[in-house]
């Protein structure tokens, strides 16, 4: 109710709830995301180090999941099955 995404009234001494357009959850959203970009405008940029190699282990299938969606992004990525 205090986003506005439902809605309530009594009726008959009964509490009755109305959902409201499932495109507000799509505003509440776009009204998020312009308050990070501004929060993002403020924060000043500085030179990172260099990253450092890092190693990681996967198991299972979420593991692999992970593997290919990390592939996808990643500029060089080495991977050892075993």
């Amino acid at each position: 109710m205090q986003k506005g995404l439902v809605s309530s009234f009594i009726l008959n001494k009964k509490h009755h709830f109305s959902a409201a357009e499932p495109s507000r959850i799509y505003s509440l959203i776009d009204e998020k995301r312009e308050i990070a970009k501004q929060i993002i405008a403020q924060i000043p940029l500085v030179a990172l180090p260099q990253q450092l190699p890092s190693i990681e282990v996967f198991t299972g299938k979420e593991g692999v999941k992970t593997i290919a969606e990390d592939e996808l992004k990643a500029k060089e990525i080495f991977v050892i099955w075993g």
